[in-house]
Parts: structure tokens; sequence; C-alpha cells
């Protein structure tokens, strides 16, 4: 079975990276890739790193293991021999580096490479390849049981190419409205209606109507069947990652409706997997606003900027306008250019700035 389609969305689910494709023809097909990321790990003689396979809780974590030859830093002249730990569970990799970190009895006693690089990007180096890359899929290719085939780069679509195509994706947007008629902006707010707009990627406006029932639970429920209807690639909000998807989330759950919710806003399945990922959400009971959404802020350039906690799709692409400085900018042909030569995936993409961006591609450089 051979398919043709535009790298779309990727994640790493256990032992096994997903892929999404987006065919010519609309339709979107998921595939299962068996692979699991790698660590590195460095030390001043190999008898050090072989007594790391020696303790079991160590090799508890591991799928398998060997020495490989590497350059460690940028003016070592030779190479020096090094220990690749492939992880049972990509889920797994800091707990991994944890425990290592704790076996250290001087600083720089083991010294651990490729932990912060996400699984999705480590497999985009390996495999050299880039989301929005238009591949022909062939081998031993299925949806579910997981085996491994091959993407090869369709003559017309190089990394190098200005002029490249980008899929006709479909779009939503959504605004929640309070009982008391305006955008609601408190996590207490019952939820009236829902807005929703559909359009394509040169935003014209295809379809939009308002989601009003008789029940708070009604509308929500409705507003998921819609999601399931009208199955957009994209979601595309302002301040969906700090208020509207966990206010969302939030109202489901008073109405205990909240994995219904989940399983339409999401094209991926495994509901185990999405309630594991939007467990921070899940289990909060408050129903104030600073809690519902684990928020951070940095420093960059002498300035503190606030950023929310993400909320990730997986099988669609959630962009915030909000947290999204390259979208906001240069829209989809930005984020597109961006994603394929850095190889980010979309969504983790439209949430970092270009210094993160270009870390990426210096990584992907470095392989």
């Amino acid at each position: 079975m051979i398919t043709n389609g535009w790298l779309f969305d990727i994640y790493h689910l256990k032992d096994r990276i997903i892929l999404w494709i987006k065919e010519k023809n609309g339709n979107v097909k998921r595939l299962e890739y068996p692979w699991s990321p790698s660590i590195y790990v460095a030390s001043d003689t190999k008898d050090e790193l072989s007594s790391l396979m020696r303790n079991s809780k160590i090799l508890s974590f591991v799928k398998q293991y060997e020495f490989e030859n590497r350059f460690e830093y940028p003016s070592d002249n030779n190479k020096r021999e090094v220990l690749k730990l492939t992880v049972n569970d990509s889920s797994q990799i800091v707990s991994l580096a944890k425990n290592i970190e704790k076996l250290c009895k001087r600083f720089g006693h083991y010294r651990l490479y490729n932990v912060d690089i996400s699984p999705e990007q480590t497999f985009l180096y390996e495999k050299d390849i880039y989301p929005l890359g238009f591949y022909g899929v062939g081998g031993k290719l299925t949806e579910s049981n997981g085996h491994k085939f091959d993407l090869f780069n369709n003559d017309n679509d190089s990394i190098d190419s200005f002029d490249y195509a980008i899929p006709s994706f479909k779009f939503l947007s959504f605004d929640i409205i309070s009982e008391k008629k305006t955008i609601s902006n408190n996590f207490n707010d019952k939820i009236s209606m829902i807005r929703v707009n559909i359009f394509g990627k040169h935003n014209d406006i295809k379809e939009k109507f308002l989601i009003s029932e008789d029940t708070e639970l009604e509308t929500i429920l409705e507003f998921s069947y819609e999601i399931n209807r009208i199955n957009p690639d994209i979601i595309l909000t302002t301040g969906g990652d700090q208020f509207l998807f966990p206010h969302l989330l939030h109202r489901a759950k008073i109405s205990k409706i909240e994995a219904q919710l989940l399983v339409n806003l999401n094209r991926e399945l495994n509901q185990d997997f999405i309630q594991r990922k939007n467990k921070y959400l899940l289990e909060i009971n408050s129903a104030d606003n600073s809690n519902l959404s684990s928020s951070a802020s940095f420093i960059s350039y002498g300035k503190v900027y606030f950023k929310p906690r993400p909320f990730f799709l997986y099988g669609r692409v959630h962009i915030d306008t909000n947290t999204s400085f390259i979208y906001e900018d240069n829209g989809l042909d930005g984020l597109s250019e961006i994603s394929r030569i850095c190889r980010m995936p979309l969504q983790l993409a439209s949430r970092s700035t270009i210094g993160k961006c270009l870390s990426s591609l210096y990584f992907y450089n470095a392989q």
C-alpha cells in the first residue's frame, strides 16, 4: 500500500511515533512507526559508563544500549566513546536522566546529552524529514499495528525549495460567550453560547454559526459534535492556551462530559493517552484562573514575558495567536517555512521564539 501526502502532525506515544499525513484529496491518514528516542552519556572512563549498565534501576528504563564514538565538544580533535541509551518509553527520558544524575559522585561525573530535545524533533533529525514536506509512503504500511515504512521525498518538494505547495487546510476558530452575553473571561462563568467560524487558508469564511442550547451541558456537547462533523485540520484561537480550552474543559468537567469533549477535539483515539496529556487540567478542582493553567515567565533581551502552558491537540493543530509571534506576523506561510527548515512540529514551532527555532536547526546539523 502506498500513499502520498504532507506530513501534518507528529507526536510520540510510548515506543512509537505517530504521523498524520494530509493527502491531496483532503483525507488524513494516521500511521504508527515503531521507534524510541535515545540519550547519550559521557564520562571520563569507559568503566564508569559500564557501571551504569550494572544498575538495575537504570536498566529498567533502557530498551537497548551501545557504545558509540562521538565528538563531545566543538573543540575536540578526536571522537570519544560515549554510551547511547535507547529508552523503553519516550516519556521516561527525564526520569532516566534524573536517576543517572543521582549516581554522580562529582561535578561532570556523568555528562548527559539530548535529554531536552523533544522525541518528535529527534525523529525528524534522524530520518531527515520535516513537517509539511510532501512524501510518498511505502513499504509495510499500517495505521495501527506499528510497522516500519519508508518516507521518500516528492521530486518537486525539497527543503531548499522556495516554491512548495501547502495543503488546503480546513480552519476553525471559536469564542465562548458567557451568560452575561459578553466574551467570557472567568472560569466560573457558565457557557451560554459558542461562536464558530470555518474558513480556508486565505481567511475566506466558508461558514459561521452560533451554538446555543437550553443548558450548558447541551451547548458543550453540540460544540463537540460540530468539531467531529466539521473535522478541522487547524483550530485557530485567541487565548486558547491560557483561557479558552482550559475554561471549556473545566465547564465540561463540571457536567462530566470532559472525556467526550477531548475525544472530539482530537483525532487521536487513544483515550488513555489523551487523558494523560491533559491530566494537569482534569485533576484541578479549583475554578481559579491562575491554577487552571500552569504558566511560566521568562526573560528575553531584558524583557519579562508571560507564557501560558500550551494546549496541544493530537491529529489536529492548535495555533494560539496570542502565543505565536510567527503566525501573528507571517501567517501560515511563515509558520510553515520555519517549521520545515528548523525541523519542528507546527504546534511547537508556533509557540517558540526564533532563538529556540534556530537552536533546533543547530541540533539537526550537529547530528
